[in-house]
């Protein structure tokens, strides 16, 4: 699923935040499984993060990935991977606010973020 809401929670312990709709057909068996992926997507990797976040089907269809140690998903391309296991799940409006622990992180040299904002993508840098 195509996440509109990621952030750092805490370094100690190591967790996430994520904000998961209501509405989603994938969380349901992200949530049943306990653990999962989330890849952070390259300025160039704009069809992937559509295919992802496309309702129904198989939403991996062309999307190049490999599995992690974890079981987690890792998108090829990516700029960065973070295997996580569930840790908890708060009801929030229309949203599930969901925290997960860091069991691991990879990061590749170079490249700049895919973003989404007002109903559009841009690139980004970090300096």
């Amino acid at each position: 699923m195509a996440c509109q809401s990621f952030a750092s929670l805490s370094l100690d312990p190591p967790l996430v935040l994520l904000c998961v709709g209501k509405g989603s057909s994938s969380w349901p068996a992200v949530r049943a499984a306990g653990r999962f992926g989330i890849s952070i997507l390259a300025e160039d990797q704009r069809a992937v993060c559509e295919a992802l976040g496309r309702r129904g089907g198989d939403k991996f269809a062309g999307v190049a990935w490999e599995e992690s140690a974890h079981g987690a998903v890792r998108v090829t391309g990516a700029l960065a991977t973070v295997d996580c296991a569930l840790d908890t799940v708060h009801e929030a409006g229309d949203h599930y606010l969901v925290t997960a622990r860091i069991l691991e992180l990879t990061a590749r040299e170079g490249g700049s973020p895919l973003l989404y904002f007002r109903s559009d993508y841009a690139t980004g840098a970090f300096g």
